[in-house]
């Protein structure tokens, strides 16, 4: 059995932020594990354990339904902000975030693992190869009077993406995020399921102490995944409640196993827009 260790990687989180002029973090909004409030106020007052608004994904990104998604759930009951046929892809992550976090059955508590194996790609009108004939700076008895120029050279090649008519330019951002996007929504989607089986097991939240959910996430049954450690953790011994969330699991989609561990550490303020913290996987 072939066993693949994914590299460590880390994203640091902090509300009202770009990373690298790209990837959108989301505000941090009430509701999470009980707590209540008006989110649209930026001095509601917040302790929540879960930044359950936090997605990373290109600002450009839409989906506009849930058939090109690796996810067996349906968010059509749950995505309030569609207006039309499109919806942003940061709009339907939290959706599927909040949607674990509030789950009251195992069924609900599940994610997809198969979303930690994703990788970045180009879009279609982004650097095709194209060949060509009689290249001026070569002899037509040299080996590359004739030939093809590699994929990427051409850089921007069409104005439009044929698969979803956007601006190339977006179509490509897009591309090249799908992997940090999908393994960020995975690794926020698992340890959101931390929260959803302590609450369908009707366990307290820890106070200055740490629970551990091993069992419990065992228990949901998730295909080809194992979990060999699963906890959050709560101190406030620095003067803030600081949380920190952890899971290791196997998955063996077929006969590669694959080892991933996500870690994370969230730090609430005072008002329910703003955060600090960390996500590793």
């Amino acid at each position: 059995m072939k066993t693949l260790f994914m590299q460590k990687k880390q994203i640091k989180l902090k509300a009202r932020a770009l990373i690298s002029g790209t990837l959108m973090v989301a505000h941090l909004l009430s509701g999470c594990l009980g707590s209540e409030g008006d989110t649209n106020n930026e001095e509601t007052e917040d302790s929540s354990s879960f930044p359950s608004s936090l997605a990373v994904t290109s600002p450009f990104d839409v989906t506009d339904n849930d058939t090109d998604e690796s996810e067996d759930s349906s968010l059509s009951a749950v995505i309030l902000a569609s207006s039309g046929a499109f919806v942003t892809r940061y709009a339907w992550a939290t959706a599927r975030i909040d949607q674990i976090l509030n789950g009251t059955t195992a069924t609900l508590c599940r994610f997809d693992p198969e979303l930690f194996l994703a990788t970045d790609t180009d879009a279609e009108c982004f650097g095709p190869t194209v060949t060509y004939e009689a290249h001026p700076d070569a002899a037509p008895t040299d080996a590359d009077y004739d030939g093809e120029l590699p994929s990427k050279d051409v850089g921007l090649w069409a104005e439009t993406d044929s698969a979803r008519g956007h601006a190339c330019a977006a179509a490509e951002l897009n591309a090249r995020m799908e992997g940090v996007r999908d393994k960020s929504m995975s690794a926020l989607m698992g340890l959101a399921s931390l929260v959803c089986v302590m609450r369908i097991n009707s366990i307290t939240e820890p106070n200055n102490d740490s629970e551990d959910l091993t069992s419990e996430m065992n228990a949901l049954g998730i295909s080809d995944v194992s979990f060999t450690s699963a906890s959050i953790t709560h101190d406030d011994s620095s003067g803030d409640d600081e949380w920190s969330y952890e899971l290791g699991l196997e998955y063996t989609p077929g006969s590669d196993s694959h080892r991933i561990v996500v870690d994370m550490t969230h730090i609430p303020s005072g008002t329910a827009l703003e955060y600090q913290g960390r996500l590793s996987y």
